[in-house]
């Protein structure tokens, strides 16, 4: 479409633009700073913490993940890779998206498999974000608060991860209980 490459071009000039200036450059370099010094200060634990977490050696996990500064206050993430911005201490966003990255490609088809849609597994990732906030709580700075709309199943999956963290069983027979959750919720 036209007219929405032309829309695109002039954001791109604008951009552009802000990121020649000073203050851009200074934020950057500030934020990315900070990043590395906390994320040296704290990374190893909290890829521990999520290893034991999630019943996956580290050996498992990936060998390198990619994190890439925004401006925007969306950060994404792919297989290896997210984004990060200014708005967030860079240990809670490292370890919510590694979160994600590890427990999809562990447990999306395990959720598949016990009837999960895509859309089910996507809210189920954000959910059990609310678990960083009982394993890395002395690592990340800010509790982990997840979307509103999840606040109430958060709270249940907190109690059931609560329980199965005394058990000492692995990470699929807590999973099955967060699945049913899913599944009473969407009937």
């Amino acid at each position: 479409n036209e007219s929405e490459e032309k829309f695109h071009r002039e954001i791109k000039k604008i951009f552009d633009k802000f990121l020649k200036k000073p203050k851009a450059a200074h934020i950057i370099k500030d934020v990315t700073e900070r990043a590395e010094k906390r994320w040296g200060e704290t990374g190893r634990e909290c890829l521990l913490g999520l290893s034991k977490m999630l019943s996956i050696p580290l050996e498992e996990f990936e060998k390198e993940y990619r994190a890439y500064f925004t401006f925007g206050k969306r950060i994404p993430f792919g297989e290896n890779s997210f984004m990060f911005n200014q708005f967030s201490d860079f240990p809670n966003t490292a370890s919510h998206e590694i979160m994600h990255i590890e427990f999809l490609k562990k447990y999306s088809k395990y959720c598949v498999e016990r009837g999960l849609e895509e859309k089910q597994i996507s809210h189920l990732k954000e959910i059990l974000t609310v678990l960083l906030n009982e394993d890395l709580s002395e690592f990340i700075y800010l509790p982990d608060r997840g979307y509103d709309s999840h606040r109430k199943v958060r709270q249940e999956v907190l109690k059931l991860y609560k329980k199965h963290k005394k058990t000492k069983k692995n990470f699929t027979i807590f999973l099955d209980g967060v699945i049913g959750l899913m599944k009473a919720q969407s009937n």
